[in-house]
């Protein structure tokens, strides 16, 4: 995968207005992608992933009173498990 494919899967990097930190970002998932031996990605899945990817916070905390604290459940279970049933209960793609 190389540098103009990510800046076209993520128009989103032209709002780091810091050149040396999107440089990083862009290098990074380049890199990933590398190593990985992905030749394309997905844009659906991206987006999808990352919209869902701490979902399962909402289970893991809860809010008492005024204060956000760990719930019973998150004592038991971190949200990215219980954020992965969630989307398989709802039959998302693993």
């Amino acid at each position: 995968m190389v540098r103009e494919e990510i800046e076209i899967l993520f128009p989103e990097l032209r709002e780091i207005k810091d050149g040396g930190l999107r440089k990083k970002v862009i290098e990074l998932w380049v890199l990933a992608a590398e190593r990985g031996r992905w030749e394309d990605l997905n844009y659906d899945y991206i987006v999808a992933g990352g919209l869902c990817h701490d979902v399962g916070k909402l289970l893991e905390y809860e809010r008492v009173q005024k204060k956000v604290k760990k719930s019973r459940y998150g004592e038991l279970l971190r949200h990215p498990i219980s954020g992965a049933m969630l989307a398989q209960e709802v039959g998302l793609p693993l």
